[in-house]
């Protein structure tokens, strides 16, 4: 098999967890340095005011507050940063537990929220998706998500959308993203599905077009074999 750089290919679930791991990882802490680097802005800005304040120029209250709430807004989207990390690194904890699958969606939806704004690309996770739980290996199954939503961020063009959404079909539940790009369909289910291919079968599930929607639809079990 080849590869490129932008879609690596793996030998086995462990070196694929890995990959993404990391990947992730990088992800949140740029999005970190960014809320610190713009609350350190806002700081230096507050004892520029302070300085002249000192120095008997008026100081106006509301470009204060301004500033004040600015570095709040930065704290709350560190610690939701920080959260999710936190919640990313638990989620290998055990490698088998119930999940809900809407809830499993919405988190993979923000851990590739900067790789899509840095697209150009808006992700939507629909409200209305019912609960489903499923028995599952929670960090593959985050990792399986990840690599497909992934794969439609990168073929789409600037300015596109991505709606996501979870339908209950008995025993299963089928995930679904629909980009709007109808014709690249087949090569984005290609590449998912070969970055995926030790996922799948650990997971007990398949990745498939539905060409009369245009969705690239993941569907997982309610309960792996085996597990």
């Amino acid at each position: 098999m080849t590869s490129d750089a932008s879609s690596p290919l793996f030998h086995d679930p462990g070196e694929c967890g890995l990959h993404f791991f990391g990947a992730v990882s990088a992800s949140i802490s740029h999005e970190l340095k960014n809320a610190l680097a713009i609350i350190n802005e806002h700081a230096g800005l507050l004892e520029d005011l302070s300085a002249l304040a000192e120095r008997g120029r008026p100081v106006d209250p509301q470009r204060l507050q301004k500033v004040s709430a600015n570095i709040a807004r930065q704290v709350q989207r560190a610690d939701g940063i920080i959260r999710n990390m936190n919640r990313f690194a638990h989620s290998i904890d055990a490698p088998v537990n119930t999940v809900d699958v809407p809830d499993i969606l919405r988190f993979v939806a923000g851990l590739t929220e900067r790789k899509a704004t840095m697209a150009g690309v808006v992700l939507n996770v629909v409200p209305e998706t019912a609960p489903f739980s499923a028995q599952t290996r929670p960090f593959f199954l985050l990792n399986l998500l990840w690599i497909c939503l992934k794969a439609l961020i990168e073929a789409i063009p600037s300015g596109s959308a991505i709606q996501m959404g979870v339908t209950a079909e008995g025993h299963h539940a089928t995930v679904w993203l629909h980009g709007g790009q109808a014709q690249a369909l087949p090569d984005i289910h290609k590449n998912a599905i070969q970055q995926a291919a030790m996922l799948i079968p650990m997971l007990g599930a398949e990745v498939r077009v539905n060409d009369e929607t245009g969705n690239i639809e993941i569907r997982i079990p309610k309960t792996i074999c085996g597990a």
